[in-house]
């Protein structure tokens, strides 16, 4: 009796705690009871005794009518997220979206479809319009005040100017802000690049999306930096964005400075940090990418790529741009 006492109550013990508190565990917690339910079920349902039968069925009945009716009764959520996907799939224009990692996990699930298109789109057209920030009333760490952005392994709290934004969308607490009217930097012209730090051979390969060849590089155990040989300066601080498409091993598309003669690669912030994929015309799967550098001016910058480690990896797509900020 004493065993039957304990299995029923690690069962219905977090069921009516849930019930009366209106709080419910983690998602990955129903797994973990998943064994205690099927036990006490089989026990329930196996047992000799014709009432025990007769409760067991009961419960199960209850437990079925009470989950329907808090499925039924349960209040639509206003965390804003759906609207502001919504919004930004509505924007006419070809923008990438920027996020802080905590409002992009819960906000992928809802914009990851319109950002995977529009990136695509960008890349294929070979031209961005503009660069969107979901912000949050309540969190400072939406704010641009301490904006936080990541890189690759590292978080940032980067301050930034209101004023540069121009907002489009606005609901509960989030909010949608854009820079747009951005000017195109890459590519135009000949391009020529060069590895100026590691060993790495480069070479053209098949287009991605657009109509330019993806870069080739091959790499030994040595990390690498490939530099395009067009220098440029910006006249005010501004964000300058990388949108491209890359496969294989690891790359990153960023600017590098001139410091005192030696090039030396910027931080370059995620605009996305999951990753969206995409199959070009060949069912190639693609890694679509996005990475921001704030440039200041009275600085000399080159377009870059670099990679970590051996292997060969492509770069395709490569678009660069010049959003000024006040």
């Amino acid at each position: 009796m004493g065993d039957q006492t304990l299995v029923r109550a690690v069962v219905v013990v977090p069921l009516v705690a849930a019930l009366l508190s209106g709080v419910a565990g983690q998602p990955q917690s129903y797994f973990y009871l998943l064994p205690a339910v099927l036990v006490s079920a089989s026990a329930w349902a196996i047992d000799p005794r014709q009432q025990v039968r007769r409760v067991g069925a009961i419960l199960f009945v209850v437990g079925l009518v009470v989950l329907g009716w808090a499925q039924a009764k349960r209040p639509p959520e206003d965390h804003g997220y759906v609207p502001l996907a919504e919004a930004f799939a509505r924007l006419p224009t070809r923008d990438i979206l920027a996020a802080p990692l905590f409002l992009e996990v819960p906000l992928d699930v809802y914009s990851r479809e319109a950002e995977t298109e529009k990136l695509r789109d960008i890349l294929k057209q070979g031209r961005l319009d503009g660069v969107m920030f979901v912000c949050s009333e309540t969190d400072p760490r939406a704010n641009f005040d301490n904006y936080v952005m990541f890189d690759d392994d590292t978080l940032y709290e980067v301050t930034l100017p209101e004023t540069s934004f121009q907002e489009f969308h606005q609901h509960g607490t989030l909010r949608l802000l854009g820079l747009t009217g951005g000017q195109h930097l890459y590519p135009r012209g000949e391009k020529e690049w060069e590895v100026v730090h590691g060993h790495a051979g480069m070479r053209l390969s098949g287009a991605a999306f657009g109509a330019l060849p993806s870069l080739g590089v091959m790499s030994s155990a040595d990390d690498f930096i490939a530099l395009e040989a067009t220098e440029f300066s910006v006249p005010q601080w501004a964000i300058v964005t990388a949108v491209f498409a890359r496969r294989g091993a690891s790359a990153v598309a960023t600017l590098c400075a001139n410091v005192e003669g030696e090039w030396q690669p910027q931080v370059a912030y995620r605009g996305q940090v999951l990753h969206l994929m995409a199959a070009d015309s060949t069912d190639l799967i693609w890694s679509l990418e996005t990475r921001m550098v704030l440039a200041q001016p009275d600085q000399r910058y080159a377009a870059c790529i670099t990679g970590e480690g051996a292997g060969e990896r492509y770069v395709a797509d490569l678009i660069y741009t010049y959003f000024p900020l006040e």
